[in-house]
């Protein structure tokens, strides 16, 4: 579903339907899988890529603080860490932070 909310996520006119499948997707992720698992952070960044798009700056920015804070909680697990950053998109919270002045 992450893939299908990506290729969405490509065609302006679909923003708000990838958007729908990208947050029901992480929200399931999360629960089944966790929210340090690396598909639901590949997910989160999916999401936040789009909600920039769409210019939705804070919301972006929110996420990018939640994959921020999974990162830190993964600091005492390498190997978990190595691949979520793996999964990662670099971090884009001073570029919405710019933006958005």
């Amino acid at each position: 579903m992450s893939m299908l909310g990506l290729i969405l996520s490509q065609r302006e006119s679909s923003y708000l339907e990838a958007e729908h499948i990208l947050r029901e997707t992480f929200q399931s992720q999360k629960t089944v899988l966790g929210s340090e698992h690396p598909k639901t952070i590949r997910t989160m960044n999916h999401l936040a890529k789009l909600l920039q798009q769409q210019g939705k700056y804070d919301d972006a920015e929110e996420i990018n603080h939640q994959i921020s804070e999974v990162k830190k909680a993964l600091d005492d697990s390498p190997n978990m860490k190595s691949s979520v950053e793996e999964t990662s998109l670099p971090d884009q919270s001073e570029n919405l932070r710019k933006r958005k002045r």
